[in-house]
């Protein structure tokens, strides 16, 4: 048998089984597993993995499902492609993100950072490159400019967002919370 059909005939089993497994209430779905087990001489693991699959191919990622159905890919390739579809945490998302971003966002961020070495927060010295990249005006309102971002630490990322924060582009002018305005340049902070 060539790699192509046997990864066809594996997208094949794998396609039934995510149909299969969706007859089932998420309550009784482990004794689907247990019902392919026994049927195909399996283990309740391996049966409870396969259908696992099966259903994210065929609920997710339906393009890679065709593609392991028609031998485009294997079945080593579906299941990394399957892994790296999990739920990530946001520190993980930004360096996949990272990695996935065209030479242009690349290059636009770089461009970022030069002009502001630093987390732009009112006497904030953190370096840029382990920065956030935040927009002044939200994404997306606001577009994905160099005028329109500015490198932000983790936590006065989230102060702005979540906290109350405000800031204005070009000279940084930031309102705390109770009125008070903070002016940062790149040389320093003022405080009007």
């Amino acid at each position: 048998m060539t790699n192509r059909l046997i990864a066809a005939i594996q997208g094949m089993q794998l396609a039934s089984m995510g149909r299969f497994i969706t007859q089932y209430d998420p309550l009784a779905r482990r004794y689907a597993a247990a019902e392919v087990a026994s049927a195909l001489k399996w283990t309740t693991r391996a049966a409870a993995s396969r259908l696992e699959w099966g259903e994210h191919l065929t609920s997710t990622l339906p393009r890679t499902l065709a593609a392991l159905c028609a031998g485009i890919i294997d079945i080593a390739k579906a299941r990394t492609m399957i892994e790296q579809t999990e739920i990530i945490d946001a520190d993980d998302g930004m360096a996949w993100l990272s990695a996935l971003l065209p030479a242009e966002k690349t290059a636009l961020a770089d461009y970022v950072r030069a002009n502001a070495p630093t987390c732009i927060f009112p006497c904030c010295n953190r370096p840029a490159r382990s920065c956030e990249l935040d927009h002044t005006v939200p994404f997306p309102d606001g577009p994905t400019s160099a005028d329109n971002l500015k490198p932000l630490c983790k936590y006065h990322h989230e102060a702005k967002t979540h906290h109350g924060w405000d800031v204005t582009q070009v000279t940084y002018a930031w309102t705390s919370p109770l009125g008070r305005t903070y002016v940062t340049y790149s040389t320093g902070t003022n405080n009007s």
